[in-house]
C-alpha cells in the first residue's frame, strides 16, 4: 500500500472514532492499527531508512490532522510510531535535536537534577 492508501485507513479510523462500532468495525480499526505498527516494525528489521523517512513524514502528518480533530488517541498513536522511527533511524526533526542515546542520556540527566528526581 502507498502513502495515499495508508491516509485512507487514518481517515476511516477518524470516522469510526468515538462511535459504537459493530463487530466487524472492532475488527477492521484493529487490523489497520496493527498494519501501521507492522509497517513501523518492518522498517526497522529491514533497516530501511528511506521507508523510515517516509513513514515518520507520513506519521507526522496524520498526527497533526488527528490533532485538528481533536483526537488525542491518534494523536499519541502516530506520535509514539514516529518516534519510533526517528529514534531508530536517527531521523531529526529539529535542528540541534539530541537523538542519539548517549545525548538523551547526557540530556535527561541534566533534567532530572532540575527535579531532584
Amino acid at each position: 500500500m502507498n502513502e495515499f492508501d495508508m491516509t485512507r485507513m487514518f481517515f476511516k479510523l477518524l470516522e469510526l472514532s468515538g462511535k459504537e462500532k459493530t463487530k466487524d468495525e472492532i475488527v477492521d480499526v484493529a487490523n489497520i492499527h496493527d498494519y501501521f505498527m507492522f509497517k513501523t516494525l518492518d522498517a526497522i528489521k529491514d533497516r530501511d531508512k528511506e521507508q523510515a523517512k517516509k513513514l515518520v513524514n507520513l506519521f507526522t502528518h496524520l498526527e497533526a490532522i488527528s490533532d485538528k480533530h481533536n483526537n488525542q488517541f491518534y494523536v499519541g498513536f502516530f506520535f509514539t510510531l514516529s518516534q519510533l522511527l526517528s529514534l531508530e533511524f536517527r531521523i531529526k526533526m529539529f535542528t540541534n535535536e539530541k537523538i542519539d542515546r548517549e545525548s538523551f542520556e547526557q540530556s535527561f540527566e541534566e533534567t532530572k537534577q532540575r527535579y531532584g528526581w
